[in-house]
């Protein structure tokens, strides 16, 4: 029985009542069938809203279910499920001799998973060719520069060899064991002094004069996240003893992100070469968003 229906034989026991069409005992016996619909249809409705309300509490249930999965499976980096996998990125950005402006280039992270970033380490790799770019370059070169130093690695900056050698980087003749920035890094040339032959005029310059020195900065393509609120020293990437840096927390990339690594030269750049900026981790393989797992919305991919 509908709603319909019960209007119409409600409409029928008030036309039947007004043209006196049935008698008292007919009218009373259709008022009573249309309370017994009437209280058939309310238990119907009644059947209806609790299979809906069922239905409502077993979807919360469910939700409430995933949602303690996650509260209590998915806290931190390490539950998100998937293998890990060790990984290195490498971003390269050539610099001239006597450079001093800011490059930058990138590496893509691919698609195979989300990077995260456990140390990283700026390696300076030298390629240059040019003889009187290196300091003291005459001391034991006669002639033509037939084994220049090209594709040595060193870091990004002097700070490790300052920590580590200090007073036995420099030569006996600027002052064994009594070292000074002048003596160190000095590129003074004076062309009136006097030196046994092969001539010497760069006598000055100090030997870590060859050693670049530069500011960096690291963003996510695209999303406005820095690794670095503004450009940072090269010494700040280097731990104890010239060690990789640790980083706090592990930094991630999501798969598909751009690493973009800016680089400044704080002196002119002693030599023509490459920095070479290295981050270590590791991948979690798999259709993953780090965002996603842990519950920052439908960030990335």
């Amino acid at each position: 029985m509908s709603y319909q229906d019960i209007e119409q034989n409600i409409k029928k026991a008030i036309d039947a009542t007004q043209s006196q069409s049935m008698n008292q005992s007919q009218v009373q016996g259709l008022v009573l069938d249309i309370q017994k619909e009437l209280n058939s249809y309310k238990e119907y409705l009644l059947e209806q809203k609790k299979k809906q309300l069922d239905q409502l509490t077993y979807i919360s249930e469910n939700l409430k279910g995933i949602a303690n999965f996650l509260a209590t499976n998915v806290k931190d980096l390490e539950d998100i499920p998937g293998v890990r996998t060790p990984k290195i990125y490498e971003v390269d950005i050539d610099f001239d001799y006597q450079d001093t402006s800011l490059k930058f280039n990138s590496v893509e992270i691919n698609p195979e998973g989300p990077f995260l970033i456990t140390q990283i380490t700026p390696l300076w790799m030298i390629d240059d060719s040019v003889r009187d770019h290196y300091a003291n370059f005459n001391y034991d070169l006669v002639g033509t520069f037939d084994k220049p130093p090209r594709g040595l690695i060193t870091p990004c900056t002097a700070y490790p060899m300052l920590l580590n050698v200090l007073g036995i980087t420099n030569p006996a003749n600027n002052g064994y064991t009594t070292p000074s920035y002048a003596q160190l890094f000095n590129r003074y040339t004076d062309t009136t002094i006097v030196a046994p032959p092969p001539t010497n005029r760069n006598t000055q310059w100090g030997p870590l004069s060859d050693i670049p020195e530069f500011d960096f900065q690291i963003e996510i393509a695209g999303s406005g996240r820095y690794f670095t609120n503004q450009p940072i020293a090269a010494a700040t990437l280097y731990g104890y003893m010239g060690y990789p840096m640790f980083t706090g927390v592990q930094g991630w990339a999501e798969r598909g992100d751009k690493i973009v690594i800016n680089a400044t030269p704080t002196v002119p750049v002693p030599t023509k070469g490459r920095v070479r900026f290295c981050l270590h981790g590791y991948q979690i393989l798999g259709d993953i968003s780090i965002n996603k797992a842990l519950g920052y919305g439908v960030i990335g991919k």
